[in-house]
């Protein structure tokens, strides 16, 4: 683990679904996720395989492939 002094902290699974990578089932995604002292305040999910990628922002809303889903809560 890496540690510093900055209150941000990126969480990244670059193959989340790797047991179904590595068995060809096509469900897989690339997940990342921003925390700002211990509060997510935002979500990418990108499925390459259906070239979808959902964006979540706290108080922003959510996206699927830049169109808005969801109004902000």
């Amino acid at each position: 683990m890496i540690t510093g002094v900055g209150k941000l902290r990126w969480i990244i699974d670059p193959l989340d679904g790797t047991t179904n990578y590595a068995h060809g089932y096509p469900v897989f995604c690339v997940s990342i996720a921003l925390e700002n002292e211990g509060t997510i305040v935002l979500g990418v999910i990108y499925d390459p395989m259906r070239e979808e990628m959902f964006v979540a922002v706290r108080g922003g809303g959510l996206y699927l492939n830049e169109k808005n889903c969801m109004s902000p809560m």
